[in-house]
């Protein structure tokens, strides 16, 4: 499989993807060993993200009890969102007061002790107005998407994580029409993994054992605007509602 590689240069950025969160008033410790997130391109112009993270808590530390997860934009369902801890269903999902935009997790029964392990995943079905027009010449229009996972404050979160990234692009997509964008402060190999899933789509997804939960990393792809419903790119820069 060809894939090339590109600079996001100019590239209309979602920005807000990987808010990181601050808590030092609480003494939050934790370790992330484990983190993956799928971002899946849907035909609307939305994209699906799940996260599943594993949680290392100090001994000594404040007990985990929620857990903060930025968001692309504002433009997200929240009534939608689903997500577990250690298989128990999460009840209790708000907007964030520490991340904006973001979630907030309450683990209620189910927080991670000091010195305990916890998998926490989370599935936000829709985030709408998500893929920009990309800048590339390319012989007909393209859309793009440039995601930055949530990161943590290295004040909370330490140690190196088994971080894996991946970005299903819509279907109807050939082998040679997806393009990939060099991730920004990565520590792995720039190139990803590609294959084609089984209902025909393509995902790019990039690996690596010596990257963490605390640094901001972006990944993004371009594809063929074609493959999306109509006005399904947005053309106009994002403005944040107004507090």
């Amino acid at each position: 499989m060809r894939l090339l590689r590109y600079f996001s240069i100019l590239l209309i950025f979602i920005m807000l993807a990987g808010s990181v969160s601050t808590v030092y008033a609480q003494d939050y410790r934790f370790q992330v060993p484990d983190h993956a997130v799928v971002v899946t391109v849907n035909v609307d112009g939305s994209i699906s993200i799940d996260y599943t993270m594993t949680f290392i808590n100090d001994s000594g530390a404040h007990e985990i009890d929620i857990v903060d997860i930025g968001m692309p934009s504002y433009d997200y369902d929240l009534k939608s969102i689903t997500a577990e801890v250690d298989g128990q269903k999460i009840n209790r999902i708000t907007a964030s007061d520490i991340v904006s935009p973001g979630i907030s997790l309450y683990l209620q029964a189910n927080t991670i002790p000091p010195g305990g392990t916890g998998v926490v995943h989370a599935y936000i079905p829709v985030v709408k107005n998500a893929l920009y027009p990309a800048t590339q010449q390319e012989s007909e229009s393209y859309a793009s998407l440039e995601f930055w996972p949530h990161w943590y404050d290295s004040y909370n979160c330490y140690g190196n994580t088994n971080y894996q990234m991946t970005i299903v692009l819509p279907p109807g997509l050939k082998e040679n029409e997806g393009r990939y964008y060099i991730p920004q402060n990565w520590p792995g190999i720039q190139e990803p993994e590609s294959a084609f899933l089984e209902d025909g789509r393509i995902f790019y997804t990039w690996v690596s054992d010596q990257a963490n939960k605390y640094s901001q990393y972006s990944f993004g792809a371009t594809f063929p605007e074609r493959l999306l419903n109509s006005g399904a790119v947005v053309t106009e820069p994002y403005v944040p509602p107004s507090e």
